[in-house]
């Protein structure tokens, strides 16, 4: 499963003008936490107006300088199912982030409200 950031509803069709960035649920929680949207009841599926949105990525950028990653890992249950959690590489964040700014940027100059789902 996935979320992605756009700038209009999404109905299986992004536009070709318009930035849109996705990633897995498991770091979508995690940057949604870092933009402090972590607390939404929807936690991946939200809105938020691109003047607020472009603020959290500045402060979230300004307070989490440097992502360390996180292993990849594998979770064997009683059935014998694995769940495998591929991981995230250093410097993720931040990378993130930067695609997140430029989303935000192009929101904010075309007045777009943010969407994540």
């Amino acid at each position: 499963m996935s979320v992605t950031f756009h700038t209009e509803p999404f109905d299986g069709e992004l536009s070709q003008e318009a930035p849109w960035v996705n990633m897995t649920n498991t770091n979508a929680r995690l940057l949604l936490e870092v933009l402090g949207l972590d607390d939404l009841e929807d936690d991946l599926m939200g809105e938020c107006e691109p003047d607020d949105f472009l603020g959290r990525v500045l402060l979230g950028a300004a307070l989490f300088q440097f992502d360390e990653g996180a292993p990849a890992r594998e979770t064997v249950h009683p059935s014998g199912a694995r769940i495998v959690h591929a991981g995230r590489p250093k410097g993720y964040v931040q990378e993130r982030l930067a695609d997140l700014h430029a989303l935000a940027e192009w929101a904010v100059s075309k007045k777009r409200t943010i969407f994540w789902a």
